[in-house]
């Protein structure tokens, strides 16, 4: 006889797309979306990064402009010329916190770190406690929670590289013993329009377990032969 059980698919591989600074969320891919690698995949903003950037920007300019008004004056001021070597410093550590301001406000674009489809992260639920305006929940890829709050380390996004899919199935107990490695397997996809795909067993395990690393993205019915 033939068992039968709810299976959940999920790729066999997939790359992370953390954030690693807080913002709000912008703009972002849709599910499915077939990404090369470098694209942005998100983009948050944060008002203080964005305030610092200009205050570095504005900084580096006014320096420049110091240095610049002494180097015309050096052969008609000597105190000009003395305060040289000290702008010349000034500028230069100045523009060094510029790049530094301008590499922290590129992380809030998330790019994608390898060609390959986009696909959702495990689903959230928001909490009570933190159900405001900025909560997000589902996943931060679902259109709902375009201007949300993400915090750092959250895991925003998935990008399937390879395309290839792992179908994992709870068994009864007492159907397991009427299953093995090599075996075929047939999944019928719910929300394939019942599309059929065929497998093989590649592994039991006799104790179920979850793992955020490999999220659900489509259920469907396994019918082992």
């Amino acid at each position: 006889d033939s068992v039968v059980c709810q299976a959940t698919v999920v790729p066999q591989q997939a790359e992370r797309v953390v954030t690693t600074l807080d913002g709000r969320l912008d703009h972002v891919l849709p599910v499915g979306t077939r990404v090369e690698q470098g694209d942005v995949i998100a983009r948050l903003s944060n008002q203080r990064i964005a305030h610092e950037l200009l205050a570095a920007e504005g900084a580096v300019r006014a320096a420049r402009t110091r240095l610049d008004g002494l180097l015309a004056l050096r052969r008609l001021d000597t105190e000009a010329n003395s305060k040289i070597p000290a702008a010349q410093t000034e500028l230069a550590e100045l523009t060094q916190q510029l790049e530094r301001h301008r590499q922290e406000a590129a992380r809030l674009e998330l790019r994608a770190p390898v060609a390959g489809v986009l696909v959702p992260p495990p689903r959230s639920v928001a909490k009570p406690e933190e159900t405001t305006l900025a909560a997000w929940s589902g996943t931060p890829l679902d259109a709902k929670n375009l201007g949300a709050w993400i915090a750092p380390g959250t895991l925003l996004a998935l990008v399937d590289a390879t395309e290839a899919r792992e179908v994992m199935v709870a068994i009864d107990e007492r159907d397991i013993e009427l299953v093995a490695p090599g075996q075929e397997v047939r999944v019928q996809l719910d929300q394939h329009g019942g599309r059929v795909i065929e497998a093989t067993v590649a592994e039991i395990a006799r104790r179920g377990a979850a793992t955020e690393a490999s999220p659900p993205q489509t259920m469907g019915l396994a019918q082992f032969l």
